[in-house]
């Protein structure tokens, strides 16, 4: 009996879980079978379902019924090759099963088709002709607002094909039909969608954004014109791009001209003039242009363009080197000017930068900077010229270009420069009161004010430059803009004799972002090294490395070096530390992983000019025997300073002397503050080299005196920002020996402010100087 009881209680155990496992089964059979009833149809909103239009009253037309108003309108909205219709078969079928009557009746039996959107209307007589009105919808947003298109067409063909094609455009376009029916030149509403989101980028001014939406359209129709148009168009706009990166779209957009308005296919003319070199052809297209809408800011742009450009040099028996420059700066000042009056928004594309490019290009706000041009093939000649001012006019006179003897600048190139740095300000006066509340209008103003200031050596502009920056700082939308504008605070109270506020700011500008990236990594790299922080500099100049704006290696013939990262990073290290003077072994440590990184990355061929470009300025910093012996192929070039250095190591004081007189008599024809410090400062120390101490003190003092007028690349340059410290102790130092105390006390002071948490090696001079002068407390 207890065996017998145990069985039924197994079979009972049994049959319990072959029950359970049943109705698993048939549980999950249930929801194989239910989950496909239960689940709705995947949504395209590619995909549009065009339903049979109703008759307003039930009012039928012989010629056009609903059904073939939905014909009509699928043909027209079929033109679009990425735009899918619902088959009219699959259509004709849902409404014979159940015809729709509500808006979400017609939205349930779109969804059923796997449509995303929804075109339905309604057919109204008017007269001899018919009203037809359409409305889309979005089938997962039954509640947004819709918006109803109207047409009116007559029983003819072509006013029923034309009808329907503009109502179909209007539906999928959202009614923006209005971009010189750009629309008509493609087949694919994908590729039209990406071109007017260009047109929108560049109606705020954002240049990158429209190129980018630009090159979408054209990936996705090659043949479409207005892209390629448009592409061209902002390229040019932008200013860093060479005319020959545009070539290819002007070109393309000319081939396709057929569907461009007769003005744009002028447009495009001229920007392939410009793309290949023919810059007189290109300015005669810009004039016609003009001649006809004088209010064309891309015509006024292009002639601007057409000139700046323009780099040839041609034979001219009236100028006084029997040379000129086929393209006339000056016209081009004129133009552009022209081009920012009619549009005075374009100052904030590129947040400034694109302006700042142009600016560049053809206003010579500091002395020694010349303009370069060529000979036409296949004349060779290479021409350089100095601005100069003649009634009321800028002009440059070219004269042939030779490596080691630069033409000496005319008298009245300091009055070029005035005018061009007056014109400065007033362009940026004009920009700061259309937009007060952009950081980029308040960095560019204070950034003319501060040129006005050098310019005229009024002091009285920096206070004003100052408020200025600042309210760019408290404006600006990013860190790399803070930082970077931040960096011009900093050299604008160096320019005050505020040197505790520079400093402070410095300091809790690098506590603030320890973590920089590249951008942001440059500037800081300079505050860390205009307060003596060698290491700090340097780690920060590598990390800058990927940023091609701290990258300023240049070789011989004027070409920008562009290196591998691990080669640029390292030589960005060396530049940090020969800026500073030191630590020494961290100067040949550098040196030597340079000279590793580019017998690592670089071929063997294209070693001796990599060399060249980075280590040519690094050894004229802090020039060292080992580095001539370790570098043989690099050379001085026109470099007065390195040749110095090398020939006072090689003990040629004659060489050296010579090199110095050359220097002096090249500084002495400019203002005050326009030869950059670094150079001012390395020439002291070799004039007390060479045991010239009254020249040197004189040459200090002078360099000091300019720094309210100094160049805006002090707290750009890390060479310039490291001589600052450097000529302030070296003062000091001069004055500690020759018994001159107030001076020494004074530089002294100076250089700690600056310096008092400098790397060991270079604090320990001034260290000293306070415990002389009994200082340290």
């Amino acid at each position: 009996p207890r065996a017998s009881a145990a069985a039924r209680r197994r079979r009972a155990r049994v049959v319990a879980l072959a029950a359970a496992a049943a109705a698993v089964v048939l549980a999950l059979g249930w929801a194989v079978l239910r989950g496909p009833l239960r689940r709705q149809p995947a949504l395209d909103l590619s995909t549009y379902a065009v339903f049979p239009f109703r008759h307003a009253a039930g009012v039928r037309n012989a010629w056009l019924d609903g059904d073939g108003c939905a014909r009509k309108l699928q043909d027209a909205m079929s033109r679009w090759s990425d735009v899918r219709v619902v088959d009219g078969m699959r259509v004709s079928d849902l409404w014979a099963r159940k015809e729709p009557h509500t808006v979400p009746e017609a939205l349930d039996a779109a969804r059923s088709l796997s449509a995303g959107r929804l075109a339905w209307g309604e057919v109204f007589p008017a007269g001899d002709s018919l009203e037809i009105r359409a409305v889309a919808y979005e089938v997962t947003k039954p509640t947004q607002p819709t918006r109803q298109f109207v047409i009116r067409v007559g029983p003819s063909t072509a006013s029923l094909d034309s009808g329907f094609m503009a109502l179909a455009d209007s539906i999928l376009l959202g009614g923006n039909r209005d971009r010189d029916h750009a629309e008509t030149a493609t087949k694919s509403l994908r590729a039209w969608e990406q071109y007017d989101a260009g047109r929108s980028a560049l109606d705020h001014f954002d240049l990158r954004g429209a190129e980018q939406r630009f090159r979408d359209a054209i990936a996705i129709d090659d043949a479409y014109p207005q892209p390629h148009l448009w592409l061209a168009r902002t390229l040019s706009w932008g200013g860093d791009a060479k005319p020959t990166e545009w070539r290819s779209d002007a070109a393309h957009a000319l081939a396709l001209a057929r569907v461009l308005t007769p003005r744009d296919s002028m447009h495009a003319v001229a920007l392939l003039h410009l793309a290949d070199g023919r810059m007189r052809e290109a300015c005669a297209s810009y004039r016609s242009l003009l001649a006809t809408d004088s209010l064309d800011f891309a015509a006024w742009f292009g002639l601007g363009d057409c000139n700046a450009r323009d780099t040839i040099v041609v034979r001219d028996a009236r100028s006084p080197s029997g040379y000129s420059f086929r393209g006339s700066y000056y016209t081009a000042v004129l133009a552009y000017r022209r081009a920012l009056a009619l549009v005075p928004s374009y100052h904030r594309a590129e947040r400034g930068a694109a302006f700042q490019r142009l600016s560049r290009r053809v206003l010579f706000t500091e002395e020694n900077i010349t303009r370069r041009g060529a000979a036409l093939l296949p004349d060779t000649t290479a021409f350089t010229a100095f601005p100069s001012f003649a009634a009321d006019t800028l002009a440059f006179v070219p004269l042939p270009y030779r490596l080691n003897a630069l033409p000496t600048p005319p008298a009245t190139e300091r009055d070029a420069v005035r005018w061009s740095a007056d014109t400065y300000r007033q362009l940026m006066e004009d920009w700061v009161k259309a937009f007060p509340s952009s950081a980029d209008a308040q960095g560019g103003y204070s950034a003319a004010l501060e040129t006005s200031s050098a310019v005229s050596g009024s002091s009285a502009p920096i206070g004003d430059a100052l408020a200025a920056a600042r309210r760019a700082v408290t404006l600006s939308a990013t860190d790399s803009a803070r930082a970077r504008r931040t960096a011009a605070v900093v050299r604008l109270l160096l320019k005050m004799d505020s040197l505790p506020v520079a400093r402070a700011l410095i300091d809790s500008s690098l506590r603030r972002w320890p973590t920089p990236d590249p951008h942001q990594a440059g500037y800081l790299a300079t505050m860390a090294v205009l307060t003596g922080r060698a290491h700090l500099g340097a780690t920060l100049a590598a990390r800058a490395a990927a940023d091609s704006e701290h990258v300023p290696f240049v070789t011989l013939t004027g070409r920008r070096g562009v290196y591998p990262l691990p080669v640029t990073a390292s030589a960005l290290e060396l530049r940090i530390y020969a800026s500073l003077g030191g630590p020494r072994d961290s100067i040949r440590a550098a040196f030597m992983r340079t000279s590793r990184q580019i017998d690592t990355w670089i071929p063997p061929a294209g070693r001796a000019d990599a060399r060249q470009a980075l280590f040519r300025n690094a050894m004229a910093l802090a020039y060292d025997p080992f580095m001539g012996r370790a570098a043989p192929t690099v050379r001085a070039g026109p470099d007065q300073l390195f040749t110095m250095r090398e020939a006072l190591a090689k003990g040629d004081t004659a060489a050296t002397r010579a090199a110095s007189k050359a220097l002096a008599l090249s500084a002495a024809r400019f203002l005050p503050g326009t030869m950059g410090t670094d150079r001012l400062y390395h020439h002291a120390t070799v004039l007390l080299a060479l045991g010239d101490t009254t020249a040197a003190v004189a040459q200090l003092d002078a360099t000091l005196a300019a720094l309210p007028r100094v160049r805006t690349i002090l707290t750009e340059v890390p060479p310039q920002a490291g001589a600052v410290g450097r000529a302030m102790l070296l003062r000091a130092q001069l004055a500690w020996r020759t018994g001159d105390r107030p001076t020494a006390e004074r530089w002294t002071r100076a250089a700690y402010v600056l310096w008092s948490d400098a790397d060991p090696e270079l604090r320990a001079p001034i260290d000293t100087l306070r415990l002389q002068l009994g200082l340290a407390s």
